[in-house]
């Protein structure tokens, strides 16, 4: 299984995220289960999704609990840039902090 959930460690900063057309804010983040609004922009247009909050450590458990092992996190990073200094300014902030992060699990 891969799945896309929040990056357990995703910047909080109100305006953190908004360069690269979206934000992200919680009441109460870094939370077992928090709501987290995602705020996509797209020009004056704004669209809401809620997602929720959970740390590695509850995704693993959750994972395991449902049967399946191997459970495995990866940041998403371009190959072309092994680390955030060497990819375009643009990009290093995100790559520092992205927002989500990939996380695959075998049954």
């Amino acid at each position: 299984m891969l799945t896309l959930p929040l990056h357990p460690d995703y910047a909080t900063e109100p305006d953190y995220y908004r360069s690269y057309g979206f934000t992200l804010s919680a009441q109460q983040p870094y939370t077992d289960g928090a709501e987290v609004t995602l705020a996509l922009y797209e020009g004056e247009q704004r669209s809401e999704v809620t997602a929720y909050y959970w740390p590695e450590a509850t995704l693993r458990q959750a994972m395991q609990e449902a049967g399946f092992r191997n459970v495995q996190f990866h940041h998403p990073r371009p190959a072309a840039y092994p680390t955030s200094a060497q990819a375009p300014a643009a990009l290093r902030a995100y790559l520092d902090r992205p927002h989500a992060v990939l996380m695959e699990c075998v049954p």
